[in-house]
């Protein structure tokens, strides 16, 4: 249990967006961009200055079309997405920033220093408690070309409790998504879940 604790905790770290900040391109929706350090703020805006000199700004999402901040060695592509939940109800639109890409995407939102040393679940509720966590992940879903990201949960919960009710998302194959789930047995993450499905699913490359 302990190895595969400290392999969830060594790829969280590796794939980690930390703060949230790092050197920034910003993509306007009239088609300038601007480089330099951005931070974001709240669920629509980013702080940014084009220098350490400089005194940041607080730019309003609604104005740009992304935004690609530098985290370690990662660039990670952040938008403001109407969000809802599984059940469809509509959520406060909210900036993500996209992890895996595919037909299926996987944004998230938040931020992970380390994880606990130790877990334990807490009997069919599907939460996970963990010795010691500094912040949590939010993780949204979203088809190919639909418009609005499905909000799933957080890194409190285990990927079976997260993907739980998402039928609609993962329709193409639905058997597939239960199969992976039913095989990973903690060995495997929401990351890895969503890009096996991606590559695995024929039908989603029809």
């Amino acid at each position: 249990m302990m190895k595969i604790l400290m392999f969830v905790l060594l790829f969280f770290i590796s794939k980690s967006i930390n703060a949230q900040r790092g050197d920034t391109v910003l993509y306007f929706k009239n088609g300038d961009t601007i480089s330099g350090y951005g931070i974001l703020k709240g669920a629509d805006e980013i702080k940014f200055r084009k220098d350490k000199k400089d005194k940041y700004k607080k730019i309003n999402f609604k104005t740009l079309e992304k935004a690609d901040i530098k985290i370690k060695d990662t660039i990670i592509s952040y938008k403001l997405f109407p969000i809802t939940k599984k059940n469809g109800k509509e959520k406060t639109p909210s900036v993500i920033g996209l992890f895996v890409n595919g037909k299926v995407n996987l944004y998230v939102k938040g931020e992970v220093k380390k994880r606990g040393y130790f877990t334990q679940h807490l009997d069919d509720t599907g939460m996970i408690y963990a010795g010691t966590i500094d912040a949590i992940v939010h993780y949204f879903i979203r088809k190919e070309n639909e418009p609005n990201a499905v909000h799933i949960g957080s890194s409190y919960y285990t990927d079976a409790h997260l993907l739980k009710d998402t039928e609609k998302i993962f329709s193409e194959c639905p058997d597939l998504l239960k199969k992976i789930l039913e095989s990973s047995n903690g060995h495997k993450n929401i990351y890895e879940i969503i890009e096996r499905y991606n590559t695995s699913c024929k039908q989603l490359s029809n």
